[in-house]
């Protein structure tokens, strides 16, 4: 294995291992999403901050060491422009311009997308200055975190009435990082819809920091906190929290009273519905597949909306052999 693609695996396997599994990775996310609240909460913004850029600016050394020995050359400019390759990767790869939100595994597929895109437009002889214009368009892809929430209210609503023959009943809803802009958003859209209903009650809502055991001893306080025949749906902002409601319903025997929803289409999610333990998730078409047929109308002198959204996908039972994991 050429030494270039070890380097690479390893500073990926890093910086997913530190996302995901270290205080520090949390505060990441936290700071991403709403830097006020991450620090009313404790969390030392301008520390996070600082680490991030010299981390940063240290991957940015190793790739342009990589570079110098791949061409022979020391030049000082020898990466300008690369940096709109990068934000095009993470963007494709589900990761929010506006902060809370994205990952290492969509980041790298983001990476392999955004390499097969370059080959194809040298390949096609396209111009420098329009290989920018391409690459620029497709940071405009993104998806509606509320109209996702939206939707998942509507299936609230839709799920209590069949229940109740009327919309009513009682729901608790499972935050991520208290402030964050995501789960604000994703929040917001599900109570925009249940909030209209006058007989569906929020009886309890919490943060659990899009993680599964943190829901988990989460939702094990709320099922205690109110007993048998009190809690009909569990609506959570994360496929994570999801898991770990669904885990801890399980052992109190009472999944067959509560439903449980959750977001982000994960493969485990996939299996929960399947097993009958989640009743429905929402996910995003890939970005990627969208972004490149941005750049393909671009290519073909086509107009382009300023910003494009993504549909949300509902996936139950009834479609979930049609519909892919996101990841």
């Amino acid at each position: 294995m050429p030494v270039q693609a070890l380097l690479f695996i390893v500073m990926a396997v890093a910086s997913a291992v530190i996302l995901r599994m270290t205080r520090y990775g949390r505060h990441v996310y936290a700071v991403g999403g709403n830097a006020e609240a991450a620090r009313l909460s404790g969390v030392p913004v301008d520390r996070i901050r600082v680490i991030a850029y010299c981390l940063s600016g240290l991957f940015a050394g190793l790739g342009g060491l990589v570079m110098s020995t791949q061409l022979n050359i020391g030049e000082a400019n020898l990466g300008k422009g690369l940096e709109l390759d990068a934000i095009a990767a993470v963007v494709v790869g589900g990761t929010s311009l506006s902060g809370g939100a994205g990952g290492i595994g969509g980041t790298i597929v983001g990476v392999l997308l955004i390499g097969v895109l370059n080959n194809l437009l040298n390949l096609l002889n396209i111009p420098a200055y329009t290989q920018l214009i391409v690459k620029g368009a497709i940071t405009m892809v993104s998806g509606d975190n509320r109209a996702l929430g939206v939707d998942a209210g509507q299936y609230i609503v839709e799920t209590l009435t069949k229940k109740y023959g009327k919309p009513k009943g009682n729901i608790v809803l499972l935050e991520g990082i208290p402030g964050d802009e995501t789960s604000v958003n994703r929040i917001g859209g599900v109570t925009s819809v249940t909030g209209k209903s006058a007989d569906i009650k929020v009886i309890a809502k919490q943060p659990a920091d899009y993680r599964r055991p943190k829901a988990y001893a989460v939702m094990q306080n709320i099922l205690q906190a109110h007993p048998a025949g009190t809690v009909d749906l569990v609506f959570a902002a994360n496929g994570e929290m999801a898991l770990g409601a669904i885990q801890a319903i399980k052992e109190s025997g009472r999944s067959s009273e509560i439903k449980v929803l959750g977001l982000d289409g994960q493969k485990e999610e996939f299996e929960a519905i399947r097993a009958g333990d989640e009743a429905a998730t929402w996910l995003y078409p890939p970005a990627g597949t969208e972004s490149m047929a941005v750049a393909l109308k671009i290519l073909k002198g086509e107009k382009v909306p300023p910003k494009v959204v993504l549909p949300t996908v509902r996936v139950t039972k009834e479609n979930i052999d049609s519909v892919k994991p996101a990841f």
